[in-house]
């Protein structure tokens, strides 16, 4: 059941314009739109940013060739601007018209495609029953609750790698005084990361007891590292 009924949409009268009909998309033919059953026409703003730029450009042509399947929705043009770069990414935008046949599928379009803005053109106003707006609440918490688990889900293997990766920095760099003291710019050479970023690591196996330093030298604590054969 839609959440917003299209038989509470207040329609305006319709203009001697909204009876010629949209140009298909990717089509020469004229396509005959009946307003009776898309009744809401909106205008997004979608925007991708990244590189390099075909990649951009290409993403931008398969979101809109996506959209053009969409079911309940009508795309009815498409402003594409060329990819420009800014500060080492490009950035491209596309002001994308449409018709839907109801409010609820507005509602998921802004969920599915994430555009930077929306705007509904027309009607002037909708009107909808309390069940309707209680449906469209309880789909959007649904949806929440969703991203939430989600976020959660990231956040969790996100520690995990960064717990790995804390060891594995930290295994680089006692592996790397396995031999001989060596100074910061020495094991920031052998485990490839900056200097300062090192120097945070070695601050803290100083404070641990893994490791010792002495006149600007590291060198392990032999009795609280060992390697196995």
């Amino acid at each position: 059941m839609p959440l917003f009924g299209k038989k509470n949409i207040k329609k305006p009268a319709k203009k001697a314009s909204q009876k010629r009909e949209e140009k298909k998309q990717g089509s020469d033919s004229i396509l005959e739109i009946d307003r009776d059953k898309w009744p809401i026409k909106a205008v997004a703003i979608v925007e991708i940013m990244g590189k390099p730029r075909e990649h951009v450009e290409e993403t931008m042509r398969l979101y809109i060739e996506k959209m053009k399947k969409e079911k309940d929705i009508k795309m009815t043009s498409a402003d594409i601007s060329g990819a420009e770069e800014k500060e080492g990414y490009f950035s491209t935008f596309a002001e994308v018209e449409f018709l839907a046949k109801t409010p609820s599928r507005v509602a998921d379009y802004c969920f599915d495609y994430m555009p930077s803005s929306i705007e509904l053109v027309e009607p002037d106003s909708i009107r909808f029953d309390s069940h309707q707006l209680s449906n469209f609440f309880n789909d959007l918490q649904a949806r929440l609750h969703k991203l939430d688990m989600l976020v959660k889900k990231l956040r969790a293997e996100n520690e995990v790698l960064h717990q790995n990766a804390n060891f594995i920095l930290r295994n680089n760099i006692l592996l790397s005084l396995k031999e001989k003291e060596k100074d910061l710019a020495a094991i920031s050479k052998n485990i490839g990361i900056p200097e300062e970023k090192t120097k945070l690591f070695l601050d803290a196996l100083v404070k641990q007891g893994f490791v010792s330093e002495k006149k600007k030298k590291y060198s392990l604590n032999e009795k609280r590292v060992t390697f196995s054969e």
